[in-house]
Parts: C-alpha cells; sequence; structure tokens
C-alpha cells in the first residue's frame, strides 16, 4: 500500500485533513472507475477513440497534425486556433524528435515548440505519446497529491518532480499512469 500520510518524500502530504486517504491498488482501480462517471458520455467516447487511434502513432513514432489537434484539444480546448494552425510537417517533426528525447526536459521542449503547446498540453500528448513514461500535469492530480500549486504551471523542473512522484507510485503499486490519472483526476473531483 502506498500511504501519502506518512509519506517521508517531500514532495506528498503529511497528515493534513482534507489530504489523500492511503493509496493502494484498490483503491486507485475503485476510483479509475468512478472516473468514467466524471465525465460526459461524449468525452468518454473521444477518450476511447484516442485510446485506438495513438497505437498506430505509437508504431510510427511520430503522430499526424489530426491526431496531435485532437489530443491537445482533449487537455486544452482555448487554443484550437494555435494547434491548427501548424503545418502537418512541424507537428510530424515535433512529435518524432518527443517520442526519441531521453528526458523529460527534451520531450516536453520538442512539443512545446509547436503553436499553442504549454507545458500541461505538452504533458498529455506525451502521456499519450509514451504512457508508461509521462504522467499528465493536471491541477486535479496536484491537488490530490497535496502539492501546493507551482508559482508557473510551466515550470518543467516542477513537472519533472511530480512526474517523478506519480512514476513511483504507479511502480509501486503495478498500476499503469493512465488509471492512476484517472483515478487521482476523480477523486479530486467527486471527493476531494
Amino acid at each position: 500500500m502506498y500511504c501519502t500520510h506518512h509519506s517521508t518524500h517531500p514532495h506528498l502530504p503529511t497528515d493534513k485533513a482534507g489530504d489523500l486517504p492511503d493509496i493502494d491498488a484498490d483503491f486507485v482501480r475503485r476510483y479509475a472507475r468512478r472516473y468514467w462517471a466524471s465525465i460526459t458520455p461524449a468525452e468518454a467516447a473521444a477518450e476511447r477513440r484516442m485510446e485506438s487511434a495513438i497505437v498506430p502513432a505509437r508504431q510510427a513514432g511520430e503522430l499526424n497534425k489530426d491526431l496531435f489537434t485532437t489530443i491537445a484539444r482533449w487537455k486544452s480546448p482555448r487554443p484550437l486556433k494555435r494547434y491548427l494552425a501548424n503545418t502537418e510537417q512541424s507537428v510530424r517533426s515535433a512529435t518524432r524528435a518527443a517520442f526519441a528525447a531521453e528526458t523529460d526536459a527534451e520531450a516536453i521542449d520538442a512539443l512545446r515548440a509547436l503553436n499553442g503547446v504549454a507545458l500541461r498540453t505538452a504533458t498529455a500528448l506525451l502521456h499519450w505519446m509514451r504512457p508508461h513514461e509521462f504522467p499528465i500535469l493536471d491541477f486535479r492530480v496536484v491537488a490530490a497529491l497535496g502539492i501546493p500549486e507551482p508559482s508557473s504551471w510551466e515550470d518543467t523542473r516542477f513537472y519533472s518532480r511530480v512526474a517523478d512522484d506519480l512514476r513511483r507510485i504507479s511502480r509501486q503499486l503495478g498500476i499503469d499512469l493512465r488509471t492512476l490519472d484517472r483515478a487521482l483526476w476523480a477523486w479530486h473531483k467527486t471527493a476531494g
């Protein structure tokens, strides 16, 4: 069991009212199922379509512009016009670089070179592209973990610290990052 209340990790909460309860695999699975009830049927259908569409993109090692736009809009719809301003070639080139990157910063920087892509959107793209390596930077997940919001959501070092926490939890529980993300998001939205 992973316990946030007794964690010695400096980035996770300790003994505060309203903290995320002890996390174990059953907790994660239960809240990951609640995730689907916390989003609309249209959002659920769109996410299921992305799950299918991303498989050949992972095999190709790049996203096309349509899939890039779909995932970016899923995370942050406001910059849609900016996403659409990217060329097919620039999307393929940037996403190829992100697939090949060896560090969080390299992967993020490759995607932030695209028009409209801020850090949180870059992490969502990476999450779908490389799901065993990159968690999504989301205010609900950060809040669920009891981590104070950063002074800037564009701080790659902050992302790397949160990502390391989530990777560790994922490994300890034997739960993939997508399931963990859904669980923490749903817990914050429904119970947090």
